[in-house]
């Protein structure tokens, strides 16, 4: 199967993340001049005891959750601006800097499998959250070939790549960064019967938000009443949640924030482009809009092949 090469892949950049059996080597992420920093932060980290750790493929769902449950641990249902969750997320900032402007008890964030980034994540509860890969592939579309290009000038070369050519990529290269999706999801499924992990269907949370939130409640043990619950559902209403965030990000306050928590001048920060593109549907069955007859048939082709996934109960 001939697939487009991926400008960010290890390959590139030179840069993994490694199992410590060196059984499993998975592309890092690389943005910047800050990622010696933030990988060396990943592999030296000292869990606390109190933290929980959100565990996502790209686009299944993280911003989403990642509010549900500081909202949980938090006890409000108030939104944290973007700021906040990237402080957090171990791909992008180091963590050894971020103690000072977001403490423990905390909601850590990562797209790396727990396997190659160490023993330390393994040690609280964690949350991970699935989403059928078809919806999957059209949102890291948007987000790798539509928005990414606007932010990180290593993905401009995927700024005009078609559709089709990137279904290929994301169902046949491996050499992307946080490895493929496939990979991903049938590692950690298979800890799916691992007490201090918890499963989410992202699906869950658009048919059954309420029923969905009262089981992370009781596994992450935050003993909220149901109508607190019930104002997380409301507020993490996508649409409702989207224009809040989108619009935070525009305030003076934000920007004089997130310069001194970064050291990035407003007229250099991208952010604002990225949260404004970053929550787009949040909807199930949206690959219906992207997928040609063939894209569906070489898609269904390898899934009925893919012995990993027949056991997950993905809905489409």
């Amino acid at each position: 199967m001939d697939f487009p090469a991926h400008p960010a892949g290890g390959s590139v950049t030179g840069q993994y993340f490694t199992s410590a059996d060196g059984q499993v080597k998975v592309p890092a992420l690389v943005l910047g001049d800050t990622f010696p920093t933030v990988k060396n932060d990943i592999l030296n980290y000292k869990w606390k005891t109190g933290d929980f750790l959100l565990a996502t493929y790209p686009k299944n769902g993280t911003h989403l959750m990642w509010e549900v449950m500081t909202m949980l641990l938090q006890g409000s249902a108030e939104y944290k601006e973007e700021l906040a969750r990237q402080l957090v997320m171990l791909d992008i900032f180091p963590i050894s800097n971020s103690e000072t402007h977001f403490p423990s008890p905390r909601v850590l964030n990562t797209h790396y499998r727990q396997d190659v980034i160490g023993p330390e994540y393994r040690k609280g509860k964690t949350v991970v959250v699935l989403r059928n890969p078809k919806d999957v592939c059209v949102s890291q579309y948007h987000h790798e070939v539509k928005m990414m290009p606007k932010v990180a000038p290593p993905f401009k070369p995927l700024e005009n790549l078609p559709f089709s050519s990137f279904v290929k990529m994301f169902l046949f290269n491996k050499d992307v960064p946080y490895g493929t999706y496939f990979d991903y999801t049938a590692y950690v499924w298979s800890l799916r019967n691992d007490p201090t992990v918890h499963f989410i269907f992202f699906e869950d949370m658009k048919t059954d938000p309420i029923g969905t939130v009262e089981r992370l409640n009781e596994f992450m043990g935050t003993k909220r009443s149901s109508t607190f619950i019930q104002k997380i559902v409301e507020a993490t209403n996508f649409e409702k949640m989207r224009k809040a965030k989108v619009a935070a990000e525009h305030t003076e306050e934000i920007e004089e924030k997130r310069k001194t928590q970064t050291g990035i001048p407003p007229e250099k920060d991208k952010s604002k482009v990225f949260v404004e593109n970053i929550f787009r549907k949040g909807a199930t069955g949206d690959w219906k809009n992207y997928f040609s007859v063939a894209d569906n048939e070489l898609f269904d082709s390898f899934l009925a092949n893919w012995e990993a996934g027949k056991g997950i109960p993905f809905r489409y």
